[in-house]
């Protein structure tokens, strides 16, 4: 209850704060969520974290499977969402606003697995449910006809946000695909896909990250992905 559909932050390219100047990719004026997701714009979401709070960031990622371990049956990395205990633990400084506004468009500290990403979109499609991450469909006996395990889906994590919060979300992640960031090559994909664009940027003068997230078809949700590009 931070922010609703009809909140708007003003996006003239970059957002100055504390001294800072944190860019954008674009200059987008008056933006809301969908125009967030679909224009990739850096500042609301900053504006959005920041009124959000770390803490509440936190919990949200992990219940969505970023920061955890998913449970799949080889060894992974739990990898990590920022948090101020993290950081004043590791850096000896305290924690500012400042570090909320850089974790909100996921840099700071997040770490996130590719499939950790994979699990949260399918999270996004499946309305806030978590299902267990898994690669074991059944195991047959040596005949290949009996079988005598089959895996069964289980819930990992209910995210416990309204169904209808989650469509908005999915809604704005389709216009990624029809008219935004994404647009170029799934506007006129044969298949709907709901997606989203992300640039992580690195330090000195390496060439930044790319990751994609998506799940299709939109109206019959099967399948769900994540891609980084380094």
């Amino acid at each position: 209850k931070v922010i609703s559909t009809g909140t708007t932050y003003y996006c003239e390219g970059h957002l100055d704060f504390a001294g800072q100047t944190y860019n954008c990719l674009g200059t987008h004026g008056d933006v809301n969520v969908y125009g967030a997701l679909r224009s990739s714009c850096n500042v609301f979401f900053y504006q959005a974290g920041r009124a959000l709070t770390i803490r509440r960031m936190e919990v949200y990622a992990n219940l969505f499977g970023l920061g955890v371990k998913s449970g799949v049956e080889i060894s992974e990395s739990s990898g990590r969402m920022s948090s101020a205990e993290y950081y004043e633990e590791h850096s000896g400084d305290k924690w500012r606003d400042g570090h909320t506004i850089s974790a909100a468009i996921g840099q700071q500290d997040d770490q996130f697995t590719p499939l950790q990403l994979a699990t949260y979109t399918a999270a996004i499609a499946n309305n806030g449910v978590r299902y267990q991450t898994h690669l074991l469909d059944k195991v047959l006996d040596y005949t290949g006809d009996t079988v005598l395990y089959e895996h069964e889906t289980t819930i990992a994590e209910p995210a416990e946000v309204d169904a209808w919060v989650m469509q908005e979300v999915q809604y704005g992640m389709r216009l990624v695909s029809t008219d935004g960031t994404a647009a170029d090559v799934f506007a006129n994909y044969p298949v709907s896909v709901c997606s989203k664009t992300g640039t992580a940027e690195n330090s000195g003068n390496q060439a930044d990250n790319l990751t994609f997230i998506a799940y299709a078809p939109a109206d019959d949700r099967q399948i769900a992905v994540a891609v980084v590009l380094e």
